[in-house]
């Protein structure tokens, strides 16, 4: 999962500190990577490598995804 640094400290979170990504679909243990190409106050979660990221998100009735609200706590 990567996250704005500012967001980051915010949330007391850490370059490579393992949190849980959760959305109502569900959560998954994630390594967090700081960028500071993510906008503030979003977390991006890859859905391939086998993460798990895949099955928190929804996609439209076309198969467009979908942003999720989401929560991020270290694991």
């Amino acid at each position: 999962a990567a996250m704005n640094p500012a967001t980051a400290n915010g949330l007391g979170l850490n370059n490579g500190d393992a949190v849980r990504v959760e959305t109502r679909r569900g959560e998954q243990r994630m390594i967090l990577a700081l960028d500071d190409a993510v906008l503030p106050n979003a977390v991006e979660a890859a859905v391939d490598g086998g993460c798990g990221a895949l099955e928190l998100f929804e996609t439209g009735p076309d198969g467009t995804w979908r942003q999720a609200w989401g929560r991020v706590r270290r694991a």
